[in-house]
């Protein structure tokens, strides 16, 4: 969510600041003055992002559907693993910005230290300008008191008791050289600008991260230079011999600390300053005008539509159905197993429904195997208390309760797959058999969306969380299912009749720092995930 939040400041902090370029453009006809547009526009992209930001994450949750009911028929192609498959995101009309839950922390981390930084070089440079000025010599010229520098100047230092500085070399300029000089200084001080960019660079701090704003900073620079001198005019200075002293000026510019105002500039900056004092409006400057405020008005427009990021919510996630890949392989692995070990059970009519359970080794490799008869619909019975005595071992060695099925081609017999792996208590645990991408993140982001209150103050143990997508992974309900002993998807195709059900997968929830989260009485929390066949009608009602 940081990654998104930041790409969002940058793109509003663009949009503002084309907004205000173009504003600028129309104020340079008119002859206004400029720098309360960029003034505006740096406040606006941090006020406006943290604003937004603030007030979507504000959003209330959706709202969940308590469920409750008996079983149904149970189709083929279901499979529970420890983890899920691929999450991606959903094509939608909104902007996807870049998420990236995992680099919250870095980022955040990277903000504090540049933030920090930027505000320490400040106090650097300040603290450096302080030991400085004690060094100056104070010296009177006319009624104005200054302080005299070698190297430094013409600028106002201070913020709260500004001071002017001028060069030594400019008490052998001309007088009217250094009269303009003076009111340029004093201008600065009248209008406050030593303060406004003081409080400029102090935000620009703040996110230092945003490339727009340090744009929209030197922006801001240019347009209060520009609007001094244009109040230097105003009380009676000759523009020609103004734009002399400038390139006087320019021509011994000097280093000043970032948050000076000072009269020297870079040299492209001092000559588009000196075409602006010289230079009349173009012809036909009201057409312009309107081009420009036509376009910063859409820009601002645009800035306003921008869509703002939320964190990941349900219906914005595709998850896709186990169909291909790892979960195709693991069906074909156990065609071959009941091929090789039990070929009876693909070439006989059998009259009750075959289950084969398999314990696998660590390596991967088959530990137990057998199979039975059983009477009525087989995954009604298999919990995990039933792999723990199936196979000899305690209920916390069962790693998950895998469950696949398969159909023999010759007989239309369907197969019922009961798998599972042994694991050291209350250990991590990595499958050797299942190779499903990881989905940590969508699954934490549906359950935080969903479930808010089981991630808050925990779930109940017979309590199951579950997320019911369609073919092609799109969520379509989400709800709590406390119902004992029946199959999940039982339960949800008696709920929502005409609805068929093909996959299932139960998904071990983890926190941001990938620590599994527990149920009130500290056994995993699970997210059960299940997907409608293709084709199938959708859910209707509650």
């Amino acid at each position: 969510m940081i990654a998104a939040g930041m790409a969002y400041a940058m793109a509003l902090a663009l949009l503002f600041g084309l907004a205000a370029l173009a504003t600028e453009r129309f104020f340079t006809l008119r002859r206004f003055p400029r720098r309360a547009v960029w003034a505006t526009a740096l406040a606006a992209s941090l006020i406006v992002p943290c604003v937004v930001l603030f007030s979507s994450s504000q959003v209330s949750q959706p709202q969940i559907s308590p469920g409750k009911v008996v079983s149904h028929e149970i189709h083929p192609g279901i499979v529970n693993t420890i983890r899920g498959d691929s999450a991606v995101a959903v094509p939608h009309v909104r902007i996807r910005w870049p998420m990236l839950p995992d680099l919250d922390l870095p980022l955040v981390s990277l903000w504090t230290v540049s933030s920090v930084s930027v505000l320490l070089f400040l106090a650097g440079t300040s603290l450096q300008c302080r030991r400085r000025m004690r060094k100056w010599r104070l010296r009177r010229l006319g009624n104005a008191s200054l302080l005299i520098a070698d190297g430094v100047g013409p600028a106002v230092f201070g913020v709260i008791t500004p001071r002017i500085v001028l060069p030594r070399w400019l008490l052998s300029a001309p007088a009217s050289a250094r009269s303009m000089v003076l009111r340029h200084e004093r201008e600065h001080i009248a209008a406050r600008d030593p303060l406004l960019m003081t409080v400029a660079i102090l935000l620009v701090a703040l996110a230092p991260w945003n490339a727009p704003l340090w744009w929209q900073l030197r922006r801001l620079r240019f347009a209060i230079e520009v609007d001094c001198d244009a109040r230097v005019l105003h009380h009676g200075a000759d523009p020609v011999a103004y734009g002399e002293t400038l390139l006087s000026v320019g021509q011994h510019r000097s280093r000043m600390p970032l948050a000076a105002v000072a009269l020297t500039e870079s040299a492209s900056q001092l000559e588009r300053r000196i075409q602006l004092i010289l230079v009349e409006a173009p012809r036909h400057s009201i057409a312009l005008m309107g081009v420009f405020l036509a376009l910063a008005v859409t820009l601002c427009a645009g800035a306003a539509e921008l869509d703002e990021p939320v964190a990941p919510s349900v219906t914005e996630l595709r998850k896709p159905p186990p169909s291909q890949g790892p979960a195709q392989q693991l069906g074909e692995r156990f065609a071959q197993i009941v091929k090789a070990r039990y070929p009876q059970l693909l070439n006989e009519k059998l009259g009750r429904n075959p289950v084969v359970n398999i314990l696998f080794k660590e390596d991967g490799t088959v530990d137990q195997a057998d199979y039975q008869l059983v009477s009525g619909q087989p995954e009604d019975a298999i919990n995990a208390a039933y792999y723990a005595e199936h196979f000899h071992m305690e209920a916390n060695e069962v790693a998950y309760m895998g469950l696949h099925a398969i159909v023999s081609p010759s007989t239309g017999q369907r197969i019922v797959i009961a798998f599972t792996e042994r694991k050291k208590p209350n250990q991590p645990y990595v499958s050797k058999v299942i190779h499903s991408p990881d989905t940590r993140a969508i699954d934490r982001s549906l359950t935080q969306q969903y479930f808010p209150d089981a991630i808050k103050s925990g779930a109940a143990d017979r309590e199951r969380l579950w997320v019911l997508f369609d073919s092609d992974g799109h969520v379509v309900r989400a709800g709590k299912d406390s119902s004992s002993g029946v199959a999940l998807t039982h339960v949800l195709e008696e709920r929502f009749p005409g609805i068929e059900t093909e996959f299932i997968t139960a998904t071990d929830v983890t926190d941001q720092h990938r620590q599994p989260m527990n149920t009130l009485s500290g056994k995993p929390l699970q997210l059960f995930c299940i997907w409608l066949k293709k084709g199938s009608s959708l859910p209707h009602g509650s």
